[in-house]
């Protein structure tokens, strides 16, 4: 299997394609803010570099968040278009789950968590056995001292939320036995996307308009709307 995939929930954007499983290229650009303009550009140097047809794949997944709304909805709509225009199916695979899964953990407890702005964070438990994860508290958004606090077991703690308050948790950590993975693990690629997609949701994959983002906090827009 052939498999597309694209990541814009973070400041980082990514695109990969992987072929059962090995990764034919991908491309990470950090800190761009820009992902409706570079977003294209890098799917195109993927086919470039790899020669592959874009009528050879099988597959297009899509990181669908919690994450940055506009990221969200730029690759959404990105992968949206693409499917439709090649006619292939669309997979939505969480991004606290393709987090969670860069922490390689095989047996034990991973919190990915991903920076929500105003002090909070997009946060979420998983249980690993086997290197297999299994969902424990599903997303949800809240202050990171909070989030850790309320954690009953020790856990590893990745995602741009771990890092960026990193300061802010580092005693609640420490009291709870959590570890914070290094940055670079915390960045959603569209390699691991891919990899989720083809193992845990190829058989949910269908038309592209049934794929939505999951914001779990309403966007600003929305907030105020509400409020007026």
């Amino acid at each position: 299997m052939r498999v597309l995939a694209l990541d814009t929930a973070t400041p980082a954007a990514s695109a990969a394609i992987v072929e059962d499983r090995r990764i034919l290229a991908e491309c990470l650009l950090s800190g761009q803010k820009n992902h409706s303009e570079r977003i294209l550009q890098i799917i195109d140097r993927l086919f470039d570099w790899t020669g592959i047809a874009r009528e050879t794949i099988d597959l297009i997944a899509v990181s669908v968040g919690p994450g940055s709304f506009t990221g969200l909805r730029v690759g959404i709509s990105t992968a949206q278009g693409l499917a439709f225009a090649l006619d292939k199916p669309l997979a939505g695979v969480p991004t606290l789950e393709v987090v969670a899964s860069q922490a390689t953990v095989r047996d034990g407890f991973v919190s990915p968590m991903v920076d929500a702005r105003k002090q909070q964070v997009y946060a979420a438990l998983y249980r690993s056995r086997g290197g297999v994860l299994a969902l424990v508290q599903p997303a949800t958004v809240l202050d990171p001292v909070v989030w850790v606090e309320s954690l009953a077991d020790p856990a590893i703690l990745i995602g741009t939320g771990a890092t960026i308050y990193f300061d802010t948790i580092a005693a609640a950590s420490a009291a709870k036995g959590c570890v914070i993975a290094s940055d670079h693990l915390g960045v959603p690629r569209a390699s691991t996307v891919a990899a989720l997609a083809q193992e845990r949701y190829v058989g949910s994959a269908g038309r592209p308009e049934l794929v939505s983002a999951l914001y779990v906090r309403p966007p600003d827009a929305f907030i105020s709307k509400a409020q007026k």
